[in-house]
This record gives C-alpha cells, structure tokens and sequence, in this order.
C-alpha cells in the first residue's frame, strides 16, 4: 500500500444531478495522494458520461462498472477490494467534502494514534438551497455506543486500512454502513470525531431513512438477522436507536 495515499470509493447510481459538485470536493482537496475509486451499479442517466470525461483527464479516477444492480453495500464492496491506499474513505455521490477533509483526518490518525476517524456535517437539502442545524459529531465512539445509534456519517469514514485491514460491507438491503462500522470497533477500541463539520450532507427527501417506520424495520433486521441478536434484544436496541434518534433530530430546522 501506498504511505499517505487516501482511497476513495464512491457508489454510483443515477447521480448526475449531483456528482459534479462530489467531484469538485474531492478535486479541491489540500492532501493531493488519492485515488478514487467510482463504482457504477448500473446507472440509466448521464453518471458515467460525466466521471468517464473526468477520468480522461485525471489518472486517479478509476471506474468499475457493475454487470447487474448490486445496491450500495456490493458495490462499495467492489471499490475496497480494489484499494490500494493505506487509508480508506467514503463519500457518496451526492455529498460534498470541504477541500481540508483529508488533511484534517490524517492529523487526527497522526495526533490520536487513530485507526478510525469521523467528522461533523453540514445538514444540506438535495439542492443545498436550504441549510439546517450542523450535525456535531460525538468526540469518540465504541462499539457499545455504535449498537445504540449511529452518528457517524459514511461520507465522513475515515480508516487506517493498511493497520487494520480491508473489511467488507455485508450484503444487507439497508445499514450495511453501520455494520461495517461495528466490525471495525470490534478490533479498534475507539474511534475519534473531528468537531468542525468537515462536509455537506444531503438529507435527501426520497431517502429510507426519512421513512422512520421503514428505517426503524431496517434497523430491527439488522440487530436480528445481521447481528443475530433474539427478538427481545434486537426490540431493545431498536428502541435506544429510536430514542437516540428523536435526540439527534429533534432540533433539525432551518437557521
């Protein structure tokens, strides 16, 4: 693996309408080492013209297509394999990094001795017209912590792949990030937050997790089928996710 090189991977489905700003993000970034890794699953509109055209002029971009739709835990799956930085990092297609992200989150694995980083967001609507509350991330998460809620935005993962490895999204329909994330607090003790929101967060209108009874079930399934925890347990945890939950939204408005 290549020492300091940050691999980014990014799913791809549909996301035209947004991906130009995504790749500006990542194109202004202060820590230059990078690689990013897009994964089309399949996308009907203009995606792939727009980052094939970019990729023509940056040797960084790689693309993998997918033969079939996998959803977005398979397909990220596809850009860690394939990583060859010693940090891995996540953002979606439509998510914005500030142009310090990276910088900032090797200064934390630096100053922390830090094997998993996540950072605090800017809560933007799908057009970023409308701004809401900064989402403040927790100063340190665990694993306990994480099976209650989880505060740590995909886009904002940051991990020390090369010390604790390349490990695998399962091929679960919904929260395959917040499992990922419980295996990897599973072997690192901590993880550490940046408290100065280091990207833009779409709360997308269309998203499950604006549905809460669909995402609460979502979060059931995976207590109970990925965790394999019994019915009782997984009804507990569902319910300090909902709790948690209410805590972390209820002041969400507009400044």
């Amino acid at each position: 693996m290549n020492t300091e090189r940050v691999s980014i991977v990014t799913p791809i489905y549909n996301s035209a309408e947004f991906v130009r700003e995504t790749a500006e993000g990542i194109f202004l970034q202060t820590h230059k080492n990078w690689e990013w890794l897009v994964i089309d699953d399949c996308s009907t509109d203009d995606s792939m013209k727009i980052l094939e055209e970019m990729a023509a002029k940056d040797d960084r971009i790689t693309i993998i297509k997918n033969t079939e739709n996998l959803g977005p835990g398979p397909t990220r799956n596809r850009g860690i394999q394939r990583a060859s930085g010693k940090y891995l990092a996540f953002v979606d297609s439509d998510d914005v990094w500030f142009p310090d992200f990276l910088e900032e989150n090797l200064k934390m694995v630096k100053e922390r001795n830090a094997g998993f980083v996540y950072s605090s967001v800017q809560r933007w609507n799908e057009d970023f017209s409308i701004r809401y509350d900064d989402f403040i991330a927790p100063e340190t998460y665990t694993y306990n912590q994480l099976l209650k809620t989880n505060s740590i935005v995909c886009s904002t993962a940051f991990v020390d792949a090369e010390k604790y490895g390349k490990l695998y999204m399962p091929d679960i329909r919904k929260r395959q990030d917040q499992a990922l994330w419980l295996k990897y607090l599973e072997i690192i003790p901590k993880a550490y937050g940046i408290q100065k929101p280091m990207a833009k967060y779409r709360m997308r209108t269309d998203s499950v997790s604006s549905n809460k009874l669909s995402a609460a079930k979502y979060q059931f399934m995976l207590y109970n089928q990925h965790l394999k925890f019994n019915i009782f347990k997984s009804a507990f945890y569902t319910l300090q996710w909902a709790y948690y939950g209410y805590k972390k939204y209820r002041n969400t408005g507009r400044k």
